[in-house]
């Protein structure tokens, strides 16, 4: 009962939504859709005799809006990306305590999708750390024995410049 409309749809928990259907925008890139709610249950009819139900109801679910990450964090926090950044330079020293951490929580596996490949790639956010692009490093692909911040390695292998605190 449920293989199918699992393949076909977006399935939550046991409810089923249909990309392309009516939206209602509530606001801050979060988005409603209308969708279908179906469950099997075990019953007893007036004899007491066992069987089984099929429970089918209307289902409501919020998704994030498909745009880009930087004009949905502009949505939540209600703020341009050069605002974000003084924000985010603000949090840095206790970024541990810091409430926009924890603000930015709501943005958990959230799904993403790259835009500078040919063929998209999907990540699913896990955290938010106390770095920008020019401050995080890695081992360079390259040349193992240097390291390259995200900012630089992007600049290089896709000639993308990232937004950052410090180019905004």
């Amino acid at each position: 009962m449920r293989q199918w409309p699992s393949q076909e749809y977006t399935q939550i928990k046991k409810s089923f939504f249909q990309r392309g259907e009516q939206r209602f925008d509530l606001g801050g890139g979060v988005e409603a859709f209308k969708g279908v709610f179906a469950s099997l249950r075990p019953v007893l009819d007036d004899k007491f005799n066992k069987s089984l139900s099929v429970n089918v109801d209307v289902a409501n679910g919020t998704f994030w809006r498909a745009q880009e990450l930087a004009r949905a964090i502009g949505q939540v926090f209600n703020c341009s990306p050069p605002q974000f950044a003084a924000r985010f330079k603000t949090a840095l020293p206790d970024w541990k305590n810091s409430h926009l951490k924890k603000d930015l929580r709501v943005f958990r596996r959230v799904g993403v999708s790259t835009t500078h490949t040919t063929e998209p790639v999907m990540w699913t956010i896990d955290d938010f750390v106390n770095m920008d692009a020019n401050t995080a490093s890695f081992t360079d692909p390259d040349d193992r024995s240097r390291r390259i911040t995200i900012a630089q390695y992007f600049k290089k292998k896709y000639n993308v410049t990232c937004m950052t605190g410090k180019s905004i």
